[in-house]
């Protein structure tokens, strides 16, 4: 097979990264326009990101259970028809229940799509490169898109953020022809299945306790997230300059963290990376509590960006590592969006009750904190279970 089948695999799971993300991606955009042009409450513009990403977690563990037995060809575009569906019936609604139930269904179909990804990424024989570029090439998508939203806002309110999304769908469709169908073929060459531990997935303590750190990262992340754009504009920045900062943090530090993942490697294990990562988070959250400038905001943001995108790479790659038919990152899919889905909901509650935006960013610092102290206890039972794999 030719040396650029190995770069086209690379570029199918990023389309399926890219249209998996994409709901996750524009979420502060999608709530600001929800509260501004439509005239939802921000608590109600809160639940609707929440019930975006439940709908992504009600697919994606839907998925896990069948994604090795289906035609993966055709569950991409049962998919992307999905999200595309949703994306153009949501242009036409302007009702709170209405809204919420449509929502979730491109949360379903966003799902669908992107659980291709991980099953193809963990079969791989260098798990961590591969995350790493793919994550590298979808957060620079997502930076384009979210400094694009505040003006695709302003031209075409919420629908210019709707059909875009599915337009970029339906320009990623003609990478499913690249997908292998079934489990059996050959991805490329350079990407090929790492050797079976077992013949079927176990549930040990190591995976566990790394998704127990997937769903506190997620919950903090995603409280934050879905409120970065309330809280830049509370520090005094217009809606086009919060667009334009979370926009450069992903297409600058994001895009950095992940590709510097990709370039180190291994070199300083599993676990350092992961500390790291933390560490720079709680930083992160640390400084949107006592900020209030629009210049700690904007080192908040590249802070967020790039400790969540250096730190993901070694987390899907241990995960690849413990289970190489893909399972567990599967799994770290659905609690990721699942955390994501919480994120914002616990945020929106804590809006509501007057609590102000930094108590988000105190819940998703404690949410680091906790993710920091699970990767050290998993260090731990490592060391004694499995010594190579904290050092390899």
């Amino acid at each position: 097979m030719p040396h650029h089948e190995t770069y086209r695999a690379l570029l199918t799971m990023a389309a399926y990264s890219i249209i998996g993300n994409t709901v996750l991606a524009v979420q502060p955009m999608v709530v600001g326009g929800l509260a501004d042009l439509l005239h939802f409450s921000e608590r109600q513009a809160g639940f609707i990101a929440s019930a975006e990403l439940a709908g992504f977690s009600v697919a994606g563990l839907a998925v896990l259970t069948f994604v090795h037995r289906a035609n993966r060809r055709v569950l991409a575009l049962a998919g992307v028809a999905l999200l595309v569906c949703s994306d153009m019936a949501a242009c036409l609604i302007s009702s709170y229940p209405a809204m919420l139930i449509c929502r979730s269904v491109a949360g379903m179909g966003s799902a669908v799509a992107y659980s291709i990804f991980p099953v193809l990424a963990a079969a791989s024989s260098r798990p961590e490169r591969v995350f790493g570029v793919v994550n590298a090439t979808s957060i620079a998508y997502a930076g384009a898109f979210v400094w694009l939203a505040p003006r695709l806002l302003a031209l075409w309110h919420l629908p210019g953020i709707f059909l875009g999304m599915a337009l970029l769908a339906v320009i990623l469709c003609p990478t499913i022809l690249w997908t292998p169908a079934r489990r059996h073929q050959v991805v490329a060459p350079g990407l090929q299945a790492a050797p079976s531990r077992s013949a079927r997935s176990r549930l040990n303590m190591n995976i566990a306790i790394l998704l127990g750190v997937t769903l506190c990262l997620y919950i903090g992340h995603g409280g934050i997230w879905a409120y970065q754009e309330r809280i830049g504009m509370a520090a005094g920045l217009r809606r086009v300059q919060v667009g334009a900062l979370l926009g450069s943090s992903m297409l600058i530090w994001g895009v950095a963290g992940s590709m510097l993942a990709t370039w180190l490697g291994l070199v300083i294990g599993r676990i350092w990376p992961q500390v790291l990562s933390f560490v720079i988070s709680i930083v992160a959250a640390v400084l949107l509590v006592v900020g209030g400038s629009p210049a700690i905001y904007g080192v908040a943001c590249a802070l967020i960006a790039l400790s969540w995108f250096y730190g993901l790479p070694y987390l899907s790659g241990w995960l690849a590592l413990l289970d190489p038919n893909g399972r567990a990152n599967i799994a770290c899919m659905l609690v990721s969006t699942t955390g994501s889905a919480l994120g914002p909901g616990f945020a929106a509650a804590l809006v509501g009750s007057g609590s102000g935006y930094a108590s988000i960013a105190a819940m998703a610092g404690t949410c680091y904190l906790i993710c920091l102290g699970l990767v050290l206890l998993n260090a731990a039972y490592l060391a004694r279970s499995t010594p190579s794999a904290v050092g390899a």
